[in-house]
């Protein structure tokens, strides 16, 4: 209850200011109405600040906060920013365990009907509209799961400054498109898959965020 309190608390804060200094816009909203967990909101990754500009893009009212996104160890072990984001119910992953050890705890909170908050690329991208490869673990936890996933695309983040907000020179968009699963797109693939057919797979469903991305309307 509290990190759902948090979540909204941030959207009252976070929702206004985006409308004040920034040209906001959102596509799509109506997909996420009537939806809950389980769920994974798959994303690309532009900034630090993606989940909290996702969230307010979504209806105040919704059933899918809290959101537990992904995020490095690295930043988790950080004494202030490391206690902001555990409080949100960020997820920590270390790389190079392996990716049934690593996604055991997101396979959790959606085996209890939670949502997990998932970055396919892995880490930030560099440049806006340039898309890094997608790692295997959105294709692993997809189809271990059978849980819908909920693609969303962020356009102009990249690069997004201070400096930039104040001056209103920002256009930021949040596209979110139609649920699906992996079985979907990929039917024969299953957990024991190899790591390219999951990787393969992987790349279709950030086709779906691609596609949003470029549906510029």
């Amino acid at each position: 209850m509290f990190r759902k309190i948090l979540w909204r608390a941030t959207w009252l804060v976070w929702r206004p200011l985006l409308e004040i200094f920034c040209r906001f816009k959102i596509e799509g909203q109506e997909h996420c109405r009537g939806l809950s967990g389980p769920l994974i909101v798959m994303v690309n990754h532009a900034h630090y600040f993606d989940p909290y500009t996702l969230s307010a893009a979504m209806p105040f009212k919704n059933r899918i906060f809290p959101i537990h996104f992904l995020t490095h160890v690295y930043y988790m072990r950080m004494p202030v920013l490391g206690a902001i984001i555990r409080a949100y119910g960020a997820i920590p992953v270390e790389p190079g365990v392996g990716i049934e050890r690593a996604l055991v705890e997101p396979e959790s909170v959606l085996r209890r009907g939670g949502v997990v908050g998932f970055f396919p690329e892995g880490s930030l991208g560099k440049e806006e509209g340039k898309f890094l490869p997608a790692k295997p673990g959105i294709a692993w936890l997809g189809t271990r799961t059978g849980v819908p996933i909920l693609p969303v695309a962020i356009r102009g983040h990249a690069g997004f400054t201070f400096f930039r907000f104040l001056l209103r020179r920002a256009h930021i968009a949040v596209v979110f498109g139609k649920p699906f699963t992996l079985k979907e797109i990929s039917p024969a693939l299953s957990p024991v898959s190899t790591k390219q057919e999951l990787i393969e797979a992987a790349e279709l469903a950030m086709v779906r965020v691609k596609e949003l991305y470029a549906n510029k309307t």
